[in-house]
């Protein structure tokens, strides 16, 4: 044996102070259970035995510190440490600083390869989570990228029947009449009005394309919902 050590703690007086208040309530148990016997009331027996249960738990916690003491009083805890000899010798051997860092060069090393020996081992068994985990990741962001291009879709719909919308408008209102001619004999009728009373083909043409646009706007919509 190279090296050896022996520590003692000293329990006397904890052990003394937790035997004194074990006898204190034991005889305070004891006085309690002749109050009970001699209780009139209901209050009181309610008050006797609220108390009487505090005395035994805490009587019970005392015990047990004191069985705990006595089973450490009766065991020694001992503590091992071995160290491998390569060559034993009487004197003791001073090591050189360049064997000290072999020493150490030599433990890196070992903690390297178990650090990635542990390494290997935590990924495969995590291996089938990751798995899991990546699939749900490539699901989400999926349902982003095809709501964003849904989004994207409905914008250039909703666009392009505003402008087909605006071009029916604009042709609806180059057919309609800047003034009224004054109604009486010897006038001419005016071209305009002929075109706006009759119905022209390009009016009727610009309220087709207006009526379309919004029919198409309302089956977008209802499509997207």
């Amino acid at each position: 044996v190279i090296n050896s050590s022996i520590n003692a703690r000293n329990i006397s007086v904890q052990y003394a102070t937790h035997d004194a208040s074990r006898k204190a309530l034991e005889i305070e148990q004891e006085r309690l259970l002749k109050m009970m016997e001699k209780a009139e009331t209901v209050e009181e027996m309610i008050a006797v035995e609220k108390r009487l249960t505090e005395v035994e738990r805490e009587l019970n916690d005392e015990k047990t510190e004191l069985s705990a003491m006595d089973r450490d009083v009766g065991f020694s805890t001992i503590y091992i440490s071995l160290q491998e000899v390569f060559e034993y010798s009487d004197s003791v051997v001073e090591v050189s600083y360049g064997e000290k860092l072999r020493r150490a060069f030599g433990r890196a090393c070992e903690g390297f390869v178990t650090f990635w020996q542990d390494l290997i081992l935590f990924i495969v068994e995590v291996f089938p989570f990751l798995i899991m985990l990546g699939v749900i990741i490539a699901l989400i962001i999926r349902g982003i990228r095809r709501g964003r291009r849904r989004r994207l879709e409905r914008a250039v719909r909703m666009e392009e029947e505003r402008r087909k919308a605006m071009q029916g408008g604009a042709a609806w209102t180059a057919g309609r009449p800047f003034s009224a001619p004054e109604k009486g004999a010897g006038h001419a009728p005016d071209p305009g009005q002929t075109k706006a009373g009759t119905g022209s083909p390009e009016i009727i043409s610009g309220r087709d394309d207006q009526i379309n646009a919004e029919q198409n706007s309302e089956k977008s919509d209802e499509a997207d919902g």
